[in-house]
């Protein structure tokens, strides 16, 4: 339900300058009207552009109270409806990306021979318009990778598999986390991309 944020999301990835970037958008029950967005002949319907509206808010029913939203099967929704792409980003609505992102990304995945790579990223604080570093004390953490400014090959999915469908007890993480500690421990190789 935040439609304005995904419009400016869109718009972020069409303006990479890696060629043939194709879009997969799940919406996740959104009531906002976000579909419109993709109907013929609206804005975004694209051929680059694949959406998917499931039929109610699934990350809403699964995710624990007090917790981020657990967006595992949105997330994987888009996942299975890859068929030739060979590179894979996640991005969500309230991001952006810097019109080189991918690009530098792909290439430092090439030229390293590296499965994942990830980028710095930035933050807008509500009040303030200008852009800061994300440097919370959290995201610190020796290792610390985001989920929206993670690129890795599709096929590491073969091994590593989707994004966890539910919440795991035993191992209180974020989604994305979880994710990226599996990549690691399956001994991918990945890295960080400077700025």
């Amino acid at each position: 339900n935040r439609k304005e944020f995904l419009r400016r999301a869109i718009h972020s990835v069409l303006r990479q300058t890696l060629p043939n970037v194709r879009i997969y958008l799940t919406d996740d029950g959104s009531t906002d009207g976000t579909e419109r967005l993709f109907a013929k002949d609206a804005e975004f319907d694209r051929a680059d552009i694949d959406y998917r509206r499931l039929p109610e808010n699934v990350s809403s029913k699964i995710t624990p109270a007090g917790s981020h939203p657990w967006i595992g099967p949105v997330i994987n929704a888009g996942l299975k409806r890859i068929t030739k792409e060979t590179h894979v980003s996640y991005l969500d609505d309230d991001s952006t990306y810097d019109p080189h992102f991918l690009e530098r990304m792909v290439e430092m995945i090439e030229t390293e021979d590296l499965d994942f790579a990830w980028g710095a990223q930035e933050a807008w604080l509500r009040n303030d318009p200008t852009p800061t570093f994300f440097d919370y004390p959290l995201f610190q953490r020796p290792g610390y990778v985001s989920g929206t400014s993670l690129v890795h090959r599709r096929e590491v999915l073969k091994r590593v598999g989707l994004w966890l469908e539910s919440p795991d007890p035993s191992r209180p993480e974020p989604i994305d986390w979880n994710f990226i500690r599996r990549l690691r421990e399956a001994g991918f190789k990945g890295a960080l991309v400077p700025n």
